[in-house]
Formats: C-alpha cells, sequence, structure tokens
C-alpha cells in the first residue's frame, strides 16, 4: 500500500492527521503536505487547519472534510475532558483519550 493510500486509510479511521502522525510506522512519511496535495488533487475534500503545541510549536493537521460530520455525531457521545497530554485531543471515549487511548477520568 502507498504512502498516499496509508494517509487516506488514516483520516478515514480517525478524522485528521498530523506529520508527527505521517512519520510513525506503517505510514513513514516526511512530505504530508505533498501526499495531502495528491489527495486533494485525486478529489478528496482535506482540510488544512494550524494548531499550536503546548511546546508553541505550530503544526498542520489535515482533516477529511466527509468525516466532520460523522466525528461531530459520534462526539454527542464522548464526555469533553480538555486537552490531553498527547495535545491532540479534546475527548474521551470511555475513559480513554480517543487518538493516544491514555487512560483519563
Amino acid at each position: 500500500m502507498s504512502q498516499t493510500e496509508l494517509i487516506l486509510k488514516h483520516l478515514k479511521m480517525y478524522g485528521r492527521i498530523t506529520l508527527e502522525q505521517a512519520r510513525e510506522k506503517p505510514i513513514n512519511c516526511e512530505r504530508l503536505a505533498a501526499r495531502v496535495g495528491d489527495l486533494k488533487n485525486l478529489g478528496h475534500n482535506i482540510i488544512t487547519k494550524t494548531i499550536t503545541l503546548k511546546s508553541g510549536k505550530r503544526v498542520a493537521e489535515y482533516w477529511l472534510k466527509d468525516n466532520i460530520n460523522k466525528r461531530i455525531e459520534l462526539s454527542k457521545s464522548w464526555h469533553f475532558a480538555g486537552k490531553c497530554k498527547c495535545e491532540q485531543s479534546f475527548y474521551v471515549v470511555n475513559g480513554r483519550c480517543n487518538v493516544c487511548q491514555t487512560e483519563r477520568k
């Protein structure tokens, strides 16, 4: 499976991705913006959002627009818990961060 296909799979599964996530296995991508550009050229509706990490570093976060409504619907059953230590999530599902799976209360 190509990096572009793996990134699309990740976006469909989790709704969003950052370069830090794309660098991990199995994606191993150092040029996320280029791969997102490829996906946009293929007709996928991807939104780019700049987020600020706790360290003050600003990074791009890419969202698959088709999944936004789905995630809003899911969020109605999630518990808002403030930002997790992983800097990626505001929600807790079944007592765990929905991104890094760290146990939260």
